[in-house]
Formats: structure tokens, sequence, C-alpha cells
């Protein structure tokens, strides 16, 4: 986004939003919504494109809903959860594209700053499922077309990874929420979705207890029973021997507590019973609300 397009200041928005401007740097803090760009001097900058994705939340917040249950959350989701037959959201031309020509040119700092930028117009969950999904998805095809080389997918899915982490956790250092482990299993090595999935959960108040892919069963189950965890995220990709991630998932599920609940994401997620199976980003965020209000 270009910084002529950041034309509202942080008075302007709350303004136009009905939003006491402590609040929405509080939201910024805790949730990384609404992103800002800074100024030379340092002054919060906003795409006017926000307007309507703030005023949903304030809508969603007057039904009784708490911030951390709705700030953050997706425009389409928003207008689910209310109800309303509102126009979708005013959006830039697709930046999948664009971040496609970046990665050719090895230009992570127009990455980074673009991700910040689509974050802020489009909230975090909308960020992940209608932006860095298509991207990943995007980077695949490129490369099996021969439009890019491998090195060229590896250093985006790093800035990616980086991106994503530096958003997280600091999410998840300051949740009060009950912990959540995020984890592949052995002979697992894609995990950007795992981050994804981390991402969901730390904006919904999760602590995250992040141990990534390749994960030795016996690690796993160590770790929920030391951090007395009663959740545990496993990211499956398409790639997986389905006979051989379905005989650790047995193994993991005999072995712990009926108490511990094992959830699975990813095209490669196999149906086992006792087991839950997330077919969707969309759909871990409403499992995670309903968990934060059985909490409460």
């Amino acid at each position: 986004m270009k910084n002529s397009q950041l034309t509202m200041t942080i008075g302007a928005v709350s303004r136009a939003t009905g939003i006491p401007v402590n609040t929405l740097r509080t939201w910024e803090r805790r949730y990384s919504f609404p992103v800002a760009e800074r100024s030379e001097g340092g002054q919060r900058l906003y795409h006017p494109a926000v307007i309507p994705h703030l005023k949903l939340v304030n809508q969603a917040l007057q039904t009784g809903l708490r911030p951390k249950q709705v700030v953050g959350m997706g425009f389409d989701q928003l207008q689910d959860l209310l109800g309303k037959n509102l126009p979708p959201n005013p959006t830039e031309q697709d930046e999948v594209k664009d971040w496609l020509n970046a990665s050719k040119r090895l230009d992570g700092a127009y990455l980074d700053s673009s991700f910040h930028s689509s974050m802020s117009q489009l909230g975090v969950q909308r960020f992940l499922t209608d932006k860095i999904v298509p991207f990943i998805q995007e980077l695949g095809h490129a490369w099996v077309k021969g439009e890019i080389q491998i090195y060229h997918e590896h250093f985006a899915s790093e800035r990616i990874h980086d991106f994503l982490t530096g958003l997280w956790r600091p999410l998840s250092d300051r949740a009060k929420g009950p912990s959540i482990i995020c984890a592949a299993l052995p002979g697992e090595n894609h995990f950007l979705g795992l981050h994804m999935a981390a991402t969901i959960m730390a904006l919904y108040g999760s602590r995250i207890i992040f141990l990534g892919p390749k994960t030795p069963l016996q690690d796993l189950q160590e770790c929920t029973w030391q951090s007395n965890s009663k959740s545990i995220l496993l990211s499956i990709s398409a790639t997986t021997p389905v006979e051989e991630v379905s005989v650790l998932l047995k193994k993991l599920r005999a072995n712990l507590s009926s108490n511990v609940q094992i959830i699975l994401g990813g095209k490669g997620a196999p149906f086992i019973r006792g087991i839950m199976t997330m077919k969707s980003l969309n759909e871990l965020s409403t499992w995670a609300i309903q968990s934060q209000k059985q909490t409460i």
C-alpha cells in the first residue's frame, strides 16, 4: 500500500468510528488490529478501508461480546456474526501477484511492509485466509510451472514465517487463556499452516507452546504432561503419508488422558476417532471463541 493512501490519523479514525483513541491503541497492542503505518514523524496513519471494519467490531461489542472475541476477526466473519447484509469490505487490487513478483526480486522489505498494510486493512483473520493462504498456494503453483526457483519459494516462506511469528508470539505472551501445544509429528516438514493456526489461537487469547515440525511422539506427550495443557493442535500437510500419521495419532490418543483434546488441521488430516479435525482457519477461530467462553 502506498503511503499516499494512508490518509487517516488515529484521531480521524476515532471520530469516524466512535471508538476512543486509547481503545484503538490498546487493541493494536493486544490484538494487532488495527495496524497503522508510521509517518516520518512517528504519527499513526490508517487507510480509510479500516473504518467499516472497525464499525462492525463496535457493533459486535454492543451485543455484549468482549474485545478478545471480536477484535481481529475478519470482516466477512463479523458480518456473519451480526447477521447483517452489509456491503463488502473495500479492498485494493489483489496483492498476491505483487507478492510473488517481490519474491522473485528477493525483496523482503516490500513483503514485510505490504503484509502489515494488508493486515491493517483486512484484520488478522481475513489477512490469513484471503491473502496468506492464496499466496502460499501461488508460490507452489509458480514453482511447479517453472516461474520461480526453489530458493524464491524458500525466501518467501521464511518471510511469512518471520512475520507470523512476530504476530502471534507477543499475543501469546500477553494471553491469559489456556495453553495449547502447536506441533507437527515426525516426518512433517511443513510449518506455515501451523504458524497460521497459532496466530488464530493467540488472537483469541490462548497461550501458545510452539514445538514446531518433526516433534517426537514421546516429547509431545511429556510436554503435555508438564504444561498441563488440555489441547494439542497438530498440522498435517497433504504430502504426509496417511497410514503412517494415522498410526502415530492413534498411539498419541491412547497415551493421553481423554481430557486432552487433539485437534488436526491441514489437507492431510485423517479421520481418527476421538480426535477433532478443523477444515479451515475460520472453523478453528469459531472453536477458539467457544473454548474461551467456556473458560470465562
